[in-house]
């Protein structure tokens, strides 16, 4: 477990591969600093700043939106507010002054209204009041007030298999405190939980639809590598766990605490349940994904008629809607399992970790006998209140390891295939390399084999972030799992990738996003199209302290067709000075926001 040896530098094994105690439990104390980024995503690009500075549009002054803020596609800014829709986001940070500063901004990342686009990131109009100076009110205190000791974010999280209703991030921080980040002012819900003593958070991801944050952590005391499971509920705005169903209820979340089970990312309500320990080899663990392989588009719950309905008009306490879960026409409205892939940097590893017994689990309590769910509706933190915590579960329901591969390389981002018939996980090396794996159907709860990488995809130099591809407006189909997004850190670049019907393969774009302005760019972030589409894609660039945004595509306003609307469908609004087709001029530069310390992470959704 320890060694005599000495760590390599910058590193926590000695040159036999074993954990160096010292420098273990060091870099664990650094995990929110810079010297803890450059320790999970590799050192900042050496390479020249790429020639190319994309052309950037004016600011212009909305005049009719009361919610302020500026524009800078189509125009003229008219009253009638059309497709309203906004992206909002978290970014978090290594703060300038960590005494003063969170390190979690809360930003909105694009909107649509009164005729016109705005692609520049900007502090959130509607926010302005609340969140001054860009903390995360959230991390600051709690409803009531009460500071809950939230500084100095390590990682953050949010759901994407439920597209536009990923509402919510989970922010993990240097001591173990679990937060909620304000997802806007109309999804605003705040939970937060404690690591235990001695566990530091280093990674953390929220399945599909937000039953569960699943965190990477190192034991400092007992120097080994462990998930902490996480249970969430979602609640409507404004709700709270002892009056669930009394906010706005409009947008159709439960209205009874449901940990564990499908929801929309307004989490109001979270515990932790227990760890899973990762084998010997994986005591360092840095990046989680997981993915349940369940498609909400297919699978929302519907009522008597056969129409979409929502989950606040399914209430479980009534036994007729509870059967139609167990044995009718909802079962297929929730994840029957699901897989999470851990890699850990320094012990180039990758732990691949089964959760269909955690499912299993929850589906049998909340759609099993009516005693068993009987003991859901009693929500509380104590080990024996629901959701139970390991110590009252057998082992058997608990997630379990079932495959760790060694990469031969350092691993710096991870992803998962979210649903389809072709589940992968993607796994990217400092090498330049991403490795596709097979998921063996544990994706989805079908499992039972081993898993196989599949192919590789070189995608540029220290890749350190995988952004899913979002789709287009409306888009209820695959393409979110079809094509990805890679940012190479080593280049200041990045690639699209496309995958061919099988998965098992990708090729690799022709157009590469470089850009003169980017200093050091540590993740990227897709955002959702709505009724309206941008595709603006969203990069955290750490060395210049900002976010930046750069459009890919025409935007269209495909629910604002009247006389004297911009953007239309047959034409839209291209891109560059001439308003070019993206196959002539392939990236437009949105604008940017600066930040009182270095971003090295950026999540967003469209939100209602």
């Amino acid at each position: 477990m320890g060694s005599s040896g000495t760590a390599l530098s910058g590193d926590v094994v000695d040159a036999s591969g074993r954990i160096d105690p010292a420098a273990y439990v060091a870099m664990a104390g650094k995990m929110s600093s810079a010297e803890g980024i450059a320790y999970r995503y590799g050192a900042a690009s050496s390479a020249a700043k790429s020639g190319t500075t994309w052309h950037a549009r004016s600011n212009n002054a909305r005049i009719y939106a009361s919610d302020g803020g500026d524009w800078q596609v189509g125009g003229p800014d008219t009253q009638d507010p059309g497709d309203y829709f906004a992206n909002f986001g978290n970014a978090v940070y290594v703060p300038d002054a960590p005494t003063t500063r969170v390190g979690v901004a809360d930003i909105q990342v694009i909107a649509q209204s009164f005729n016109t686009f705005t692609q520049r990131p900007q502090p959130a109009p509607l926010w302005a009041g609340k969140n001054p100076n860009m903390n995360s009110f959230e991390g600051l205190d709690d409803d009531h007030g009460n500071s809950i000791g939230a500084r100095n974010p390590v990682a953050a999280a949010r759901a994407y298999g439920r597209p536009g209703w990923g509402l919510e991030s989970v922010v993990a921080y240097q001591n173990g405190r679990l937060s909620t980040a304000v997802g806007s002012n109309t999804s605003s819900n705040f939970a937060n939980a404690q690591l235990g003593a001695n566990k530091v958070p280093t990674g953390i991801v929220q399945t599909n639809s937000a039953e569960f944050a699943l965190v990477t952590v190192w034991d400092t005391a007992a120097l080994k590598g462990q998930i902490a499971v996480v249970a969430l509920a979602g609640l409507c705005n404004g709700c709270t766990t002892s009056q669930p169903n009394q906010g706005d209820v409009g947008w159709g979340e439960w209205n009874t605490v449901n940990p564990g089970l499908a929801n929309r990312g307004n989490i109001g309500f979270m515990k932790v349940l227990g760890y899973v320990d990762l084998p010997d080899g994986m005591r360092a663990p840095t990046e989680i994904t997981a993915t349940t392989g369940w498609n909400p588009w297919t699978g929302r719950p519907t009522d008597a008629s056969g129409n979409f309905t929502t989950e606040y008009a399914m209430a479980l306490a009534n036994e007729t809607n509870r059967q139609t879960f167990i044995s009718g026409r909802n079962t297929g409205s929730y994840a029957k399992g699901g897989m999470a892939i851990v890699v850990s940097k320094s012990e180039k590893r990758a732990a691949f970790v089964d959760l269909k017994p955690l499912f299993d689990y929850y589906r049998r309590m909340y759609f099993g006998a009516r005693a068993d769910f009987d003991k859901t509706t009693s929500v509380g933190m104590a080990d024996n209140q629901w959701p139970f915590a390991f110590s009252q579960m057998a082992d058997s329901d608990k997630p379990r390891v079932v495959q760790t591969v060694d990469l031969g390389a350092k691993p710096t981002a991870v992803k998962a295939t979210l649903w389809g018939s072709n589940l992968r996980g993607w796994v990217a090396t400092e090498d330049g390399n991403m490795r596709i794996f097979d998921l063996g159907g544990y994706g989805n709860g079908s499992g039972t084999g081993s898993l196989s990488q599949v192919g590789n995809v070189a995608v540029g130099a220290n890749p350190t972030s995988i952004a899913y591809y979002r789709g287009s407006a409306n888009d209820t189909g695959n393409a979110i799992n079809d094509s990805i997004m890679v940012l190479s850190r080593g280049e200041r670049a990045v690639r699209w990738v496309d995958f061919a019907s099988n998965h098992n393969s990708g090729t690799v774009r022709q157009a590469v996003l470089t850009d003169s302005r980017l200093v050091d760019p540590v993740m990227i972030e897709d955002n959702e199209n709505h009724g309206t589409e941008g595709w603006v894609l969203s990069v955290a660039d750490f060395g210049g302290k900002a976010i930046r945004n750069y459009r890919y595509g025409s935007v269209i306003f495909w629910t604002n067709q009247g006389s004297g609307m911009a953007c239309k469908p047959n034409a839209g609004c291209g891109l560059g000075p001439n308003n070019q087709a993206p196959s002539q001029y392939p990236f437009e530069y949105g604008g940017d926001m600066s930040l009182p310390g270095k971003p090295f992470i950026i999540t967003s959704a469209n939100v209602p």
